[in-house]
């Protein structure tokens, strides 16, 4: 695939002309090679499967993609390093819209603050499903995967060391400075 080169690991085109007028439905999945690539791309141990369904609608200029992936997955636990199985389901919403040529037309002004997020612009050979598919399961990984029975280790942080005692063994020098005030 040509698309490999670019760094997509995951590519599904989909060009502008094969949306009508009636809602287009698109199934895609990941092959062997994709799920170990993508694996790769986030961190994954395994991604033992990956699909979606997508409905594309054209929508007052916009193309708006609801979709929802599946995904059998395998992290590392962040507290012990065992392996944590998942599957995801995730249900999704994009909005795509076709970038305007610069011809000496003001940009869209950007509002920081704006609730509704503005829409993914449309590539000259279409919208790339598998792209939009792969980073939606990036939204959906768990950023702390824990095993089950991962625990910390039953520590007493926040104790102070015994009086006079360092962490490398010496003498604690304000220690040493207490006994002074006593002393004196």
């Amino acid at each position: 695939m040509a698309r490999a080169a670019t760094g997509i690991e995951f590519s599904r085109l989909i060009a502008l002309r094969d949306i009508g007028e009636r809602p287009v439905t698109r199934k895609i999945e990941a092959k062997p090679q994709e799920r170990e690539a993508l694996a790769r791309r986030f961190g994954l141990l395994d991604l033992g499967s990956l699909n979606a369904e997508l409905t594309l609608t054209w929508r007052g200029g916009e193309v708006i993609a609801e979709g929802e992936l599946r995904a059998e997955v395998v992290q590392r636990c962040v507290v012990s390093l065992a392996e944590v199985p998942a599957q995801l389901r995730s249900e999704f919403t994009l909005v795509y819209r076709e970038q305007a040529e610069s011809g000496g037309q003001p940009e869209e002004e950007i509002d920081p603050e704006a609730e509704e997020e503005l829409p993914e612009p449309i590539g000259p050979e279409g919208i790339d499903l598998g792209e939009a598919v792969a980073q939606q399961l990036a939204l959906a990984l768990d950023p702390y995967p824990r095993h089950p029975d991962a625990a910390l280790d039953k520590t007493e942080w926040g104790k102070p060391p015994p009086e006079g005692a360092a962490a490398s063994g010496r003498e604690n020098p304000f220690a040493v400075l207490k006994n002074l005030k006593r002393d004196g």
